[in-house]
């Protein structure tokens, strides 16, 4: 009788956790990512916070916008949505026709999820659960899916109401195990508490890379139908200094000096995926960014 009553609670307690889904695009939220840019003269590491700010609406599809901070500020990331019900999320980026679904915790232990991840690829990738299970997340429990590619090692850990803890847009990024400029999260917060701090640091404080902290002033902007990206505020030196673009693997795939304070970079012969712009003076990089061409 007694191990029937154990069994009941046990299974009482398991449905309860699994019972509901948290809002991934909860306005309360702010997570800080540690970014990582794999580049040829070494990583650089810095940090970013990702939030997610009001409602716009998009092919008469409600969204939430994700914001990230830059050196100019807050800056639109891309657009979220949410099903709570179901335990879903799509996400999609400003200039891309179709959404695509990047999370689903309603998915049980040997279930494939197909997601199409455009941070990543616009490739319909596979995961398969290995795991589901729960972690105390403050002092809620919410659901753990462990997940890998169907023909890869290595895995990834998805949390109910947090993402990936690869970083929130890099669900799926376990299927490129070379895959440099991920970002892993470093720390989370809600309603302006602590909840989660990654144990491999012993603090969220926000940080730049060292070259950066001197480059704030240059802004860029990029044109998707003309393929020109424009470098402004090019601080004038007798060093030289000069852009490169890598894959998202490291290799490099163009260079271009810089020798005006506003220079004007055609791309067109740059293939169309996610790229990393780094700019460097006297070899040292001194600004990153990534652009989705």
């Amino acid at each position: 009788m007694k191990k029937t009553i154990l069994f009941i609670l046990t299974m009482t307690l398991f449905s309860s956790i699994y019972a509901q889904f948290n809002n991934l695009t909860n306005e309360n939220i702010l997570w800080r990512n540690l970014e990582v840019a794999c580049l040829p003269t070494g990583n650089v590491y810095s940090t970013k916070d990702l939030r997610f700010k009001a409602d716009t609406i998009v092919d008469g599809i409600t969204y939430k916008k994700l914001e990230q901070t830059s050196s100019f500020g807050w800056v639109l990331s891309g657009f979220y949505r949410c099903d709570s019900v179901q335990g879903k999320t799509w996400f999609k980026l400003p200039f891309m026709d179709n959404e695509g679904l990047v999370y689903d915790f309603s998915a049980k232990e040997g279930d494939t999820i197909r997601i199409v991840n455009q941070t990543i690829t616009t490739d319909t990738l596979h995961l398969v659960v290995q795991q589901k299970d729960s972690v105390l997340w403050g002092s809620d429990w919410r659901i753990r899916l462990t997940l890998k590619g169907t023909e890869t090692l290595d895995t990834e850990q998805w949390i109910d109401g947090v993402g990936n803890l690869r970083g929130l847009g890099f669900s799926g990024s376990s299927i490129f195990p070379a895959l440099c400029g991920n970002e892993e999260l470093l720390c989370f917060h809600e309603n302006g508490e602590l909840l989660w701090l990654n144990p491999l640091y012993s603090d969220c404080t926000p940080m730049l890379s060292v070259e950066e902290h001197d480059s704030n002033q240059l802004s860029w902007t990029y044109e998707r139908q003309t393929n020109i990206l424009v470098i402004y505020n090019v601080p004038s030196s007798t060093e030289k200094q000069n852009l490169r673009i890598f894959t998202i693997n490291g290799q490099t795939i163009g260079e271009f000096e810089l020798k005006t304070p506003q220079t004007s970079i055609t791309l067109s012969r740059i293939p169309n995926e996610v790229v990393i712009v780094s700019i460097f003076r006297n070899g040292k990089r001194i600004k990153g960014f990534k652009i989705v061409k």
